[in-house]
């Protein structure tokens, strides 16, 4: 049994089966009914999502083991802030932080998910706390933290020297991410989207784009904020289109870039819209005027710069056709109009 990664969720689940029950490798459970345990749940996604279901960790129970006790708050506040800082500190470090969390299930609980079709209920089941409900309990939070894991997807050579070149032809370049906001700006940072000095003026959570009730808010405003923050964070599809479209009012001509189906929409609205090749999928290439072979944002201001080259050269041969035959349709206007022989 699986849930699939959403970009609105922010998480994935997985279920397995245990080789004891009640027992996930030295992670034993706490419950006098342990070994009603069959199966185990992992579940993981992004930190701020996953920790809001996160109750529990495991604790010391003699020798090589680790026990998750049935009830009780084991991830205290001040526990709870140790893991925060941690999660700040590798976003900060250009991290992609992921949470990872477990749950024990009986058989009667794996068949309840098996019979589910939608993926939603599936994990709203895992993260409901009441196996009764499919509604998500916020103060249940049964799920217990194994811990967090940053990855390092380092920008490709080049990228950096690519913004510059862009910055210095006057190409404004905007991130939209799923990522948090303190891993997005340390690396716009990195690549020199934005300066240090200018993290908190030009990077933004995208939940900030809609008002208390979940619309977007006005046009005016979008463009305020759109026109000066160069870093949007855990952006949904919605936003992404949202933002395209205010660059638009403002008389800009947006190029975007995506892969996935989520982007599909944006890449539409976007004046160029430009797929990944290699990463993308069929319907983002589809709905794009052009498709990178390479997957390489270095690819794009290649071809910038040549398309420049090349309308610069039109400018310049049109303007010498211009200057070089203006005299013969002068004087071959003036013949005609006066009536004399057409200078031939």
């Amino acid at each position: 049994v699986e849930v699939p990664f959403s970009s609105a969720r922010k998480m994935m689940a997985s279920v397995h089966r245990l080789e004891t029950p009640g027992q996930f490798e030295t992670i034993k459970s706490g419950d006098s009914n342990a070994e009603a345990f069959t199966h185990i749940a992992v579940v993981k996604g992004a930190p701020d999502f996953v920790l809001r279901y996160t109750s529990h960790i495991p604790e010391a129970s003699g020798g090589s083991h680790l026990k998750i006790c049935k009830t009780g708050g084991d991830l205290t506040p001040a526990r709870l802030t140790e893991v925060n800082s941690f999660n700040s500190d590798m976003a900060e470090g250009a991290l992609r932080v992921l949470a990872v969390t477990v749950r024990f299930l009986t058989e009667a609980h794996v068949k309840a998910l098996e019979n589910m079709e939608e993926s939603g209920d599936r994990l709203d089941f895992l993260l409901s706390g009441d196996l009764k409900s499919k509604e998500r309990v916020l103060t249940n939070k049964p799920l217990c933290l194994l811990g967090l894991i940053g990855s390092l997807d380092p920008p490709r050579v080049g990228v950096k020297e690519a913004v510059k070149t862009c910055r210095d032809a006057g190409v404004r370049v905007v991130m939209i991410t799923g990522d948090q906001r303190n891993t997005a700006a340390a690396i716009a940072k990195d690549i020199g989207i934005i300066k240090a000095e200018e993290l908190a003026l030009k990077s933004i959570v995208c939940s900030e784009l809609h008002e208390e009730s979940g619309e977007m808010i006005s046009e005016g405003e979008l463009d305020k904020i759109t026109d000066m923050v160069n870093v949007f964070s855990r952006a949904q599809p919605e936003d992404k289109i949202a933002i395209v479209n205010s660059l638009k009012r403002q008389g800009h001509v947006v190029a975007m870039t995506g892969d996935g189906v989520n982007d599909a929409p944006a890449l539409k609205a976007a004046n160029i819209g430009v797929a990944m090749g290699i990463t993308g999928t069929d319907v983002a290439k589809g709905a794009s005027e052009m498709v990178l072979l390479d997957d390489n944002f270095c690819t794009i201001v290649r071809a910038v710069e040549e398309g420049r080259k090349i309308y610069t050269n039109i400018q310049k041969f049109v303007s010498f056709l211009l200057g070089t035959n203006v005299g013969e349709i002068v004087y071959l206007t003036i013949a005609v109009a006066s009536g004399l022989p057409l200078p031939l």
